[in-house]
């Protein structure tokens, strides 16, 4: 893509990306309203037609969005504070908690972008409690229309949008004794919550849960010489299979129903695998399988998404639809977000979401 930008003596370029951002907003709030005066009406529609996925209105029903949400909601009440997010966060939110490209965000004027991750808005709101009122364990959850700027009109996501609905589970905690395993519990327990509500508007068949421990992700893909940055550009690309790709001869996910020492696997990493493997089981797998005895709970090996977004710890949520097709419906893990935010490395949450994309255009509206 060719952009044409002007050039700037350095002096001016320095003052503008150096200056305090109330100088930087006076400037640009003069050059908007200068440009808007030159804006007429007839130029309306060219803009709006030349950037039609940003500006157009949703496909979805706005009614099954509500009623999606209002399930998801009455769903997990008893156990998470359910919040209204503004459509936008302070500028550089995702840039400098995640490796996001802030061009992957609408930037704004007046120190602000419009919000594309709600998981990050809710961590920044409960860092903002955890500094302001010295509240611990903190559960939100939030229904949100989200913004980003990646074009996906190509390729194997051509039905996604620029501008969609997601519903966010937030659960912040202190990392000590087993605090991370019982949120994990807690998150996981409400969204199979959500779904077991959903699911006859879904004709869903099946729930799988996948628990993945990245450290064990990093040992294997090390042994077996995977590139990385290979992984990273492929996280979208249901075409992309690491083990097919480097020829590892693992499963895909390992059963907690299956005895892990039955597989047959001689590398270095086998002895992490079953210490993982026992901690899962015994922390969260086992309370969990008390209600859900009949979904499938796994150690996932073969994760190629989320890999520099979490800490240590993620998790999905895969639903089988009766006509076969699969989705990951939930995707969620250990963020150390709000340590970041309040310089202190104890400071961690569970974060997750639901995008309703796809749900919106499978769900049965009850009439």
């Amino acid at each position: 893509m060719n952009i044409q930008k002007i050039d700037l003596i350095e002096e001016d370029y320095n003052n503008l990306t150096d200056s305090s951002a109330k100088i930087f907003n006076s400037t640009m709030l003069n050059i908007f309203s200068e440009r808007s005066k030159k804006v007429s009406c007839s130029n309306l529609i060219n803009n709006y037609q030349k950037k039609s996925n940003i500006y157009q209105p949703s496909k979805i029903d706005p009614r099954i969005y509500n009623e999606i949400s209002n399930i998801f909601f009455d769903s997990v009440d008893n156990d998470f504070e359910c919040i209204e997010l503004s459509p936008i966060n302070p500028f550089g939110l995702n840039s400098s908690l995640t490796f996001t490209n802030q061009n992957n965000v609408l930037s704004c004027i007046r120190n602000s972008e419009v919000i594309s991750d709600s998981s990050l808005a809710m961590a920044l709101e409960c860092a903002y409690r955890i500094k302001t009122s010295k509240e611990n364990n903190i559960n939100l959850a939030s229904s949100t229309r989200l913004l980003r700027m990646q074009n996906y009109s190509n390729g194997k996501k051509s039905h996604w949008s620029q501008h969609f609905r997601a519903c966010s589970l937030v659960s912040s905690f202190r990392n000590e004794n087993i605090n991370m395993f019982s949120t994990l519990k807690l998150q996981i327990y409400n969204w199979l919550n959500a779904i077991n509500n959903l699911k006859d508007n879904l004709d869903i068949k099946a729930i799988n849960v996948n628990l993945c421990y990245l450290p064990l992700i990093g040992e294997i893909y090390k042994l077996h010489n995977v590139e990385l940055q290979s992984v990273l550009m492929n996280t979208v690309n249901p075409d992309y299979d690491v083990f097919t790709q480097y020829q590892i001869e693992l499963p895909y996910a390992i059963s907690f129903n299956d005895n892990i020492e039955n597989l047959e696997v001689t590398r270095d990493y086998l002895l992490t695998m079953q210490k993982i493997f026992d901690i899962f089981k015994k922390n969260v797998i086992t309370p969990l399988t008390e209600k859900y005895n009949d979904i499938e709970f796994n150690l996932q090996l073969n994760r190629k998404s989320g890999l520099t977004y979490y800490d240590s710890i993620c998790y999905d949520i895969e639903v089988v639809f009766k006509n076969g097709q699969k989705l990951v419906l939930v995707d969620g893990g250990v963020t150390n977000w709000i340590g970041k935010i309040l310089s202190d490395s104890k400071e961690k949450c569970v974060t997750s979401g639901m995008g309703l994309e796809y749900l919106g255009r499978v769900y049965k509206r009850i009439r």
